[in-house]
C-alpha cells in the first residue's frame, strides 16, 4: 500500500490478528504511530489467515523508553509488544503459535557479528524480579533465521537452531510448547511449519511463582556494532494462538 492504513494493536481484543490475547508496548513512551498496527488484506497487506495481521515498523533513529529502562541510552530500538494478564501455570503446558512474514527489504538485518535482531521471544519472570528469555526468534548475519536458547537462566547462548537462510517473502509458522516447571520435568519444544525443530528438557521457570509469556515485533540491540547502516524495518505477524493444557 502507498499509504499506511491500520488500527492500534495494543490494549485491544482482536481475535483475527492477535488470537484474542491482549498485548501492550514494551516501551511506555515515544512509541510511533506506525510502530505496531492491525492491518487488513483489503488494503493490500500480507495476511496469513482471516482478514488481518499485525504490522511492525522501526525507522532508523526511532527509540523509546519506560520508567526504568531506555532504548535511547542503551544502543537499542524496537517496536515490540508483550502479553498482558499472565499468571503462573505451574505443571501446565503452554503452546504459543505465530506466523511471521518478512518482506524483502534493504538491510532488514544489517551485517555485523554482534548486533542483534530479535523477532519474537518466550520470556520467563517471577515475583523476585528474575527475568530472561527461554527462547527467541533471531535474524542472524547473512539473513539466517534461527531459534536461540540460553544456558539455564543466564543470558549465555546455549544453542542456535537454523530455520532457513531464505526467510523473505513467505509465511513461516513457529509453535513454541513450554511445560511450565521449576524442576527437571520441564520441557521446551519448538516446531516450524508443523515439523519438530528441537526439544530441550529443562526447567522453564526459576521458582514456582514464575510465569512465561510471549513477546514479538522488531527489536534491535547493540546497534552500533552493525557494519552497515540501519534502514526502515518492516515485519508482519499473524496466526497468533495460545493454548494451555
Amino acid at each position: 500500500p502507498k499509504s499506511l492504513i491500520g488500527t492500534i494493536s495494543t490494549n485491544v481484543v482482536d481475535y483475527d490478528a492477535l488470537g484474542g490475547i491482549v498485548f501492550e508496548n514494551v516501551n511506555q513512551y515515544n512509541n510511533k504511530p506506525y510502530g505496531t498496527l492491525i492491518v487488513d488484506k483489503l488494503n493490500g497487506y500480507p495476511v496469513f489467515d482471516g482478514n488481518k495481521s499485525t504490522r511492525f515498523e522501526v525507522r532508523d533513529g526511532d527509540c523509546g523508553w519506560s520508567d526504568n529502562f531506555s532504548d535511547c541510552d542503551t544502543d537499542r530500538s524496537r517496536s515490540e509488544i508483550f502479553e498482558k494478564n499472565t499468571s503462573s501455570k505451574i505443571g501446565k503446558t503452554i503452546t504459543y503459535t505465530e506466523s511471521v512474514f518478512i518482506p524483502k527489504q534493504p538491510n532488514f538485518r544489517p551485517k555485523g557479528n554482534d548486533n542483534l535482531l530479535v523477532l519474537s521471544q518466550i520470556n520467563h519472570s517471577d515475583t523476585n524480579n528474575v527475568f530472561g528469555a527461554l527462547t527467541y526468534l533471531v535474524m542472524e548475519n547473512n539473513n539466517e533465521l534461527l531459534i536461540r536458547t540460553h544456558k539455564d537462566f543466564t543470558w549465555n547462548k546455549h544453542k542456535d537452531y537454523t530455520i532457513t537462510k531464505s526467510p523473505y517473502n513467505k509465511w513461516i509458522t513457529i509453535r513454541y510448547e513450554i511445560k511450565v516447571s521449576d524442576g527437571d520435568d520441564g520441557k521446551l519444544s519448538v516446531y516450524v511449519d508443523d515439523k519438530l525443530l528441537f526439544v530441550e528438557n529443562r526447567s522453564t521457570i526459576v521458582t514456582r511463582s514464575g510465569i512465561v509469556f510471549m513477546k514479538f515485533g522488531i527489536y534491535n540491540a547493540f546497534r552500533s556494532s552493525a557494519k552497515e547502516d540501519y534502514s526502515t524495518q518492516i515485519a508482519y505477524f499473524d496466526g497468533i494462538i495460545k493454548k494451555v493444557l
